[in-house]
């Protein structure tokens, strides 16, 4: 069985609330293989802005790098479609580039 993780159960996880005791549950399982557990590039940078907005940024980095570490597989369709949306507008995408955080899920661009 394949569970989509969405921001805001990523960031009650990493937050210790009450409702992150069902993720951390979903976690443990797909760490032995029982199940699977996707998440979109885009609910990352979500729940990313979400810990620079509650935490500051030195301390939402220093989580996601942790982040990294847990059984999630990130979908990354949204590259792809950004890609073909700068060739086809002919548009910088560096506002885009810079906003993402540096981690495993999001590799430094050359």
């Amino acid at each position: 069985m394949t569970y989509l993780l969405d921001a805001c159960a990523l960031l009650a996880y990493i937050k210790k609330e009450p409702e992150g005791i069902k993720v951390k549950e979903l976690l443990n399982r797909a760490g032995t293989g029982e199940i699977a557990i996707r998440m979109s590039i885009i609910n990352l940078t979500e729940a990313y802005y979400g810990l620079i907005r509650d935490d500051a940024m030195e301390m939402a980095s220093e989580i996601m790098r942790g982040v990294d570490d847990l059984p999630i597989t990130i979908i990354d369709t949204v590259s792809r479609e950004t890609a073909r949306f700068k060739v086809r507008y002919s548009m910088s995408l560096l506002p885009i580039r810079f906003s993402a955080p540096r981690s495993k899920a999001f590799p430094p661009q050359s």
